[in-house]
């Protein structure tokens, strides 16, 4: 029956059946194997140590441990840190008299519309790399944190103040204390991102979050109610973290 089947498929292929499917004839490589030479004992050892440092051996330090976290709760650290600065930034420079009354629902529900699209940035920069990336979310979010903070504080009538506050010289004041406190809480976050090279959506998410979080604090604390001033010494701090990070990153990249 052996001999029939080979003569049955060398009529049906034109080859014969041992040639069709042996590897020998297909797959080797023509002439002798290159000789290899063995590492060095002194070679192989380092390499093996230097493995095993990085890995088995490696030691667990507070930063390892909390990037091992899972994503909510590295977010609850990020929160955490917002709420330090919001309560050192109320300390020293107190809460706008205004918000009270019909003034603090319209507060509450621009603070909620800021405080979704902050978390939702922090969710897409800190989402574990073994699962789906959330890019497209982020970049969206990346473009309404640019936008929605200018359209707010050029919303006549959103924002109560006093009138002696109105024009608050050019607003650098504002703008720095913006961008240390959004600095910060984007440092937090970007500090527990799990990869050592992050994609660039995840660390402009970090900014923008970061800068969101530092305009909802300016509204908070500072009397003016001039469109000028919110939108040049407030809003703006977003766009400069956004883009001193794009920068960052172009800068990089170019390496």
């Amino acid at each position: 029956m052996g001999g029939e089947q080979q003569r049955q498929a060398k009529s049906a292929t034109g080859e014969p059946a041992t040639q069709r499917g042996s590897s020998a004839t297909r797959f080797d490589p023509p002439g002798p194997a290159p000789a290899t030479e063995p590492l060095p004992d002194s070679v192989a050892a380092a390499l093996w140590a230097g493995i095993r440092a990085e890995t088995v051996g490696a030691k667990e330090t507070v930063g390892k441990r909390l990037k091992a976290l899972p994503v909510l709760a590295r977010m609850g650290i990020v929160w955490g840190m917002a709420l330090v600065i919001a309560s050192i930034v109320a300390l020293i420079m107190g809460f706008r008299p205004e918000v009270q009354g019909a003034a603090a629902v319209r507060y509450a529900l621009g603070m909620t519309g800021l405080v979704v699209l902050a978390g939702t940035l922090f969710y897409a920069s800190l989402r574990g790399l073994h699962r789906p990336a959330m890019g497209k979310v982020a970049w969206f979010g990346i473009g309404l944190a640019l936008v929605l903070p200018a359209v707010l504080a050029a919303w006549p009538s959103l924002w109560t103040g006093s009138v002696e506050a109105a024009h608050l010289e050019t607003g650098y004041g504002c703008t720095v204390l913006g961008l240390v406190t959004g600095a910060v809480v984007s440092l937090t976050a970007f500090a527990l991102q799990r990869s050592t090279s992050p994609a660039p959506f995840r660390v402009l998410s970090a900014l923008a979050g970061g800068g969101v979080i530092a305009f909802g604090l300016l509204e908070l604390h500072c009397p003016s109610r001039d469109p000028a001033h919110l939108v040049l010494g407030h809003a703006s701090v977003v766009l400069a973290l956004v883009g001193l990070g794009w920068a960052g990153a172009a800068m990089w990249r170019a390496r």
